[in-house]
């Protein structure tokens, strides 16, 4: 019965030893009715348990703590869950962006050609009849100064003409070419007014 609830017991191995050692002190007041060899062979026997309860105990408690040191000290971190875009997706966004790109170039096309159709219909509505003396204005932009020249000779016109830098205009036109004029084609002058003309330099 000693062996039985000393194995079951869980704790402190000195408290059994405690324990045994008050029974052990309760037999030996018996010397009336134990011999000594019985004492002794009680004391063996105890002496026994208690290393066996002990050892048994250490290694159960040395298992513990070589679990508790297996054990991870940091709690494992949860990979976190990227969202993988849809190729799909993307190429629809993009489609609708150019489709967008496009509407708006449209838009300011028309409204610049809009604004140019405006400002033609302004000029011959507000463009008074011309008189006797008076005659048309060739056009002779784009023109070179040469051509320029005859153009308005054959028409019995005066010009004076300016040098004008243009770095986007030289990369289609030839230097010498005419770029601007005014009054512009299809107004009507004085033979005794001057043309002026802007050639590119």
């Amino acid at each position: 019965l000693i062996e039985e609830i000393s194995l079951s017991y869980q704790g402190n191995p000195y408290v059994i030893r405690k324990t045994l050692k008050a029974i052990l002190h309760k037999e030996e007041k018996k010397e009336a009715v134990l011999t000594p060899v019985f004492l002794k062979q009680i004391h063996h026997e105890l002496a026994s348990l208690y290393q066996y309860i002990k050892n048994t105990q250490n290694k159960s408690g040395d298992k513990k703590f070589e679990i508790e040191e297996d054990e991870p000290k940091h709690k494992p971190v949860k990979p976190k869950l990227v969202k993988q875009k849809q190729p799909g997706v993307q190429q629809v966004n993009g489609k609708k962006m150019k489709r967008w790109i496009v509407i708006g170039l449209l838009l300011v096309g028309v409204l610049i050609g809009g604004t140019a159709l405006y400002s033609n219909i302004t000029k011959s509505l507000n463009r008074q009849p011309p008189t006797p003396f008076q005659i048309e204005v060739p056009k002779v932009k784009w023109l070179s100064m040469q051509e320029a020249d005859q153009v308005l000779k054959e028409k019995g016109l005066s010009y004076q003409y300016y040098y004008e830098e243009s770095f986007f205009l030289s990369l289609f036109r030839k230097s010498g070419t005419v770029i601007k004029q005014k009054p512009s084609s299809g107004e009507y002058m004085y033979r005794s007014e001057l043309i002026e003309l802007w050639v590119l330099e």
